[in-house]
């Protein structure tokens, strides 16, 4: 029997890849799970990186 989290314990994690690095095979063979939710790809890091990576580090 498999053992299920309430949605308010369920772990969240992401995939952060370059073109062509297999980050859509890994996308695929996840898809594959019924318990897991795969987004499409998102151009959103290269944003964020766009507008905050000129920022530095304090501490």
């Amino acid at each position: 029997m498999i053992q299920t989290r309430q949605s308010s314990e369920s772990a969240f994690f992401f995939i952060i890849g370059r073109p062509r690095s297999g980050t859509t095979l890994l996308q695929s063979i996840l898809d594959a799970h019924p318990n897991i939710l795969i987004p499409g790809e998102s151009p959103l890091i290269m944003r964020l990186y766009m507008r905050y990576g000129h920022l530095k580090k304090v501490g």
